[in-house]
Formats: structure tokens, C-alpha cells, sequence
């Protein structure tokens, strides 16, 4: 039998499951120079395996890019670990939100209900996965601020320069600003408090409103 009230929750899984996608193609983070300043400015744009940096002078702009090599990676591996545990956990979200629109439409269309075995309660313990893993993801980032301090600290040998790490505002705070520089999340992690949000919702419907 099918079970027309599961469109909503396989629409709100859907959306998150493509936002989801894009958060991991967007860039998750971002620090702008001359805050204050709107004809000359830098602003370098983060992920996982590339930098973004567009640059405006007076009338003049330029936009580069730079994928990150070996050494780079290795010599601000605190960093990237958090970044790359952050992105691996949205994956492990996708995945399970993939997982769980397939079962949806199978009970959609009625096929479900004939498997021989509990696929409602699998279902909903699936969706809940979803979520933890998202959120976890969201939670896990926050802590990347953190990994450029252990960065910088472990570039010098003399205590003086390590505690000079420690007076770097990027390094103390996950988003904020001063007369120099501006910082915090971009794209990426942002759509990913949606993903995550949406999530939840679809988590609920399914397991409040959807019929197996």
C-alpha cells in the first residue's frame, strides 16, 4: 500500500540531501583584510582542498586560486584534520540521507511494507543518524580556530614565538573582527546549519507523520 504522507518527509530529506552537496562544494571559511575598506581589501576563502583568494585594489579586482599541496597540508595538519573530520562526517550525512530517501520512496510507492523485516524502525533510526552525523559536523568545525593555533605554535621552537600564536585573534574566537582582519564561517558551514536543521525536521516527520 503506498503512503502518500511520506512525500513529506522525502522532500525535506531531498532539499538537505541536496544542500548537503553543496555545502561540501562551497567553501567553509573565510578572512577578509580591511574590514573597514571597500575599494582595497583581500578576502581568502577556505576548503578542504583549495584556497580562494580575490583581491581589490581601487577599481582594480583579481580572483586566484590555489590548490593545497603536500607541504602545505602537512605543516597545518591541525587544521585541516579539523576541517577534514568536519567534512567527513557531512559525507557520512549524505550518505545516510541517500539511505534513508531510498526507503522513503520504497514506501512510497507501496514496496516497503512487502519486505519481510522492521524497514519503518530502520528507517527512522537511519534518520536519526542524519542528523547526528550533520550536527556533528557543524560542532566539529567550530574547533578549526583551535587547530590554527596548534598550527602556528608548532612552527616555532622558542616559547616567546609560541606565545605570540596565542595573542593572534583568528586563533582565539571562530568568527569575529578587528581593525585588520575579519573572520568567521563562510558558505559551506552555513548551509550546512540548514542541511542539518532540515534534517531534524525530516527526522521528525518521519517519525511522527510517516506510515510503513
Amino acid at each position: 500500500m503506498a503512503n502518500v504522507k511520506n512525500i513529506i518527509p522525502f522532500v525535506i530529506f531531498g532539499v538537505a540531501w541536496v544542500l548537503l552537496i553543496v555545502s561540501y562544494s562551497s567553501y567553509w571559511y573565510y578572512s577578509r583584510t580591511n574590514p573597514d575598506s571597500d575599494t582595497t581589501y583581500t578576502i581568502s576563502y577556505f576548503k578542504h582542498d583549495q584556497l580562494k583568494v580575490y583581491a581589490k585594489v581601487g577599481g582594480q579586482s583579481a580572483t586566484a586560486y590555489h590548490s593545497w599541496t603536500s607541504d602545505e597540508k602537512e605543516n597545518n595538519k591541525n587544521s585541516f584534520a579539523i576541517a577534514n573530520a568536519a567534512l567527513a562526517f557531512t559525507i557520512i550525512s549524505w550518505v545516510v540521507d541517500t539511505a534513508v530517501l531510498f526507503f522513503l520512496l520504497l514506501s512510497i510507492i507501496g514496496v516497503l511494507s512487502k519486505i519481510p523485516l522492521p524497514m519503518g524502525i530502520f528507517t527512522r533510526i537511519l534518520a536519526v543518524v542524519a542528523v547526528l552525523c550533520s550536527l556533528l559536523g557543524l560542532l566539529i568545525f567550530l574547533g578549526y580556530p583551535n587547530g590554527q593555533l596548534r598550527d602556528c605554535k608548532a612552527q616555532y621552537d622558542s616559547d616567546l614565538l609560541k606565545d605570540a600564536c596565542d595573542q593572534v585573534p583568528q586563533y582565539k574566537n571562530f568568527a569575529g573582527s578587528d581593525d585588520n582582519v575579519k573572520w568567521g564561517p563562510s558558505t559551506g558551514w552555513i548551509i550546512l546549519i540548514i542541511a542539518t536543521a532540515l534534517n531534524l525536521v525530516g527526522c521528525i516527520t518521519t517519525g511522527f507523520i510517516a506510515q510503513f
